[in-house]
């Protein structure tokens, strides 16, 4: 897993998921999302990789 850096210039998403509280950046042309629970990150690579 990486820390990734979000610059002052990257372009944020008004938008929510389930819980309501994870913020979204651009980074790039990557999606960056916020991981405040700690574990749902872990879910999401794991999908990636079957899909």
């Amino acid at each position: 897993m990486d820390t990734i850096k979000i610059p002052n210039d990257a372009g944020m998403i008004i938008s929510t998921s389930s819980k309501g509280d994870q913020a979204k950046w651009l980074v790039g042309d990557k999606w960056v999302k916020e991981n405040p629970r700690g574990y749902e990150n872990i879910a999401e690579y794991i999908t990636s990789l079957v899909l």
